[in-house]
């Protein structure tokens, strides 16, 4: 698996932090929003549903469909990671022997860039809200209701991958394949 084609490298070069320090914020800033889409909108919602409904059983299964969906798509990005083997962006500089400050050459997770797990859990997360807020109504049944925990969750998926290239951590296509797999992981597999 080649690491260099034209579309990444123009997105690498296009959104890439030229500083080792913001990069490693950026990294950081990832997880926050990955927080955000994976963690407290699923959570709210099943919260929001609780409230309205007061039907535990209802609680257990949105609960269980989030566990599901994640453990999937963790299975998934592991398996692909392992087969692929393609080399993280940063690594770029390893091979010429003049690595940056960031980059462990000598690590394992140097090639585990297809497809990106923060990417997918994020899209997982924005997945599984959208089904909650659309199919399940969680929020209410308005247009309102449906809509903005959806938009909110996609926001934070995209910011998440975005910032996955800005962090040099993740090829432009590891970020859009990770969204295609959790997004459909997360909206489809909650159903039923």
């Amino acid at each position: 698996w080649s690491g260099r084609n034209d579309f990444d490298v123009a997105i690498r070069d296009a959104l890439r932090s030229s500083s080792v320090n913001d990069r490693e914020d950026f990294d950081h800033a990832s997880d926050a929003t990955l927080a955000l889409a994976s963690a407290i909108l699923p959570i709210a919602s099943i919260g929001a549903q609780y409230l309205d409904e007061r039907d535990c059983i209802e609680t257990w299964d949105m609960f269980t469909d989030v566990i599901e969906s994640y453990g999937l798509t963790i299975f998934v990005n592991e398996v692909v990671k392992l087969a692929a083997g393609r080399n993280r962006p940063y690594t770029e500089g390893c091979n010429r022997g003049n690595p940056p400050r960031d980059a462990n050459c000598g690590s394992d997770d140097r090639r585990r860039s297809f497809f990106s797990g923060h990417a997918s859990l994020a899209a997982a997360g924005a997945g599984v809200t959208c089904s909650f807020a659309i199919r399940r109504q969680a929020w209410g049944d308005s247009r309102t209701a449906q809509a903005a925990p959806c938009a909110l969750g996609v926001v934070a998926a995209i910011t998440t991958g975005a910032l996955r290239v800005v962090a040099d951590r993740h090829w432009g296509t590891d970020v859009l394949v990770g969204f295609g797999v959790g997004a459909l992981i997360g909206y489809f597999d909650t159903w039923g």
